[in-house]
């Protein structure tokens, strides 16, 4: 149960905010480590065989996080329909939002663009 002084709504749309604020930093992580393990030129070798399975593998691990995180700001939309933000506020969750998307796919493209350059 959620003890907080604030409108428990309100609390748990803050919760589901931070949760998408980790998936996307799930992402770009999952991203740097791939591109550390290209670096080393074994793993490399080893990598350059299952490259298109790594692509299509992360374009949908992509994909996947990306409807997560649109699920929860659907979720968190409703959650604070009762609150009453300003228009300030409303442009700027919905440009943090897209932000999240941006970076959830630049982390695959980048991705996929480090698999096809070692095929």
């Amino acid at each position: 149960m959620i003890r907080d002084d604030r409108d428990s709504d309100v609390v748990l749309a803050d919760r589901l905010v931070s949760y998408a604020d980790a998936l996307t930093a799930l992402a770009f992580v999952g991203v740097s480590g791939l591109g550390l393990a290209v670096a080393d030129p074994e793993i490399r070798a080893d990598i350059a065989i299952v490259a298109d399975w790594l692509v299509l593998s992360n374009l949908l691990s992509g994909a996947a996080l990306c409807a997560v995180v649109v699920l929860f700001r659907r979720w968190e939309l409703d959650l604070r329909s009762k609150a009453k933000d300003s228009a300030k506020v409303q442009r700027y969750s919905r440009l943090l939002h897209t932000a999240r998307l941006v970076v959830i796919w630049f982390a695959s493209g980048q991705a996929t663009v480090m698999m096809l350059a070692i095929r």
